[in-house]
């Protein structure tokens, strides 16, 4: 039996177009109105991964979102958008800074590699 992904797992191309395509049939069927797009869908599921994983380490070092926004001279709204995530709020550079600021260089670039698309589209493909 295969393992579920867990929120920091970062999803194969494979499980990422099965959730985006059953996520979107979802969403039409409860929305019919609405027009989902496949591609904001994909870079919302691609992107949970980074964002849980800088929550996750974030909170195990007892780090607040106020201390980790003073640290890097952001506002706080910088960092939420970044663990919720919103693609409107987040910008590069914060995510850059983050990143580096939770030591998470290393991991990043994995994320990178599995996601160079989005990463590329959101600026993001130097972490």
């Amino acid at each position: 039996m295969e393992k579920s992904p867990g929120e920091t797992t970062i999803l194969t191309d494979a499980q990422v177009r099965s959730l985006t395509r059953d996520l979107r049939d979802m969403l039409i069927a409860s929305f019919p109105h609405v027009a989902w797009s496949r591609r904001d869908l994909e870079t919302g599921i691609r992107m949970m991964a980074m964002c849980a994983k800088c929550k996750e380490t974030r909170q195990k070092r007892n780090l607040s979102i106020k201390e980790v926004a003073a640290e890097l001279r952001v506002p706080q709204y910088r960092i939420k958008a970044i663990e919720k995530p919103s693609m409107t709020e987040l910008r590069p550079e914060s995510l850059r800074a983050y990143v580096e600021l939770l030591g998470l260089k290393r991991w990043s670039r994995r994320w990178v590699a599995a996601n160079i698309a989005v990463a590329k589209r959101l600026g993001v493909d130097d972490l």
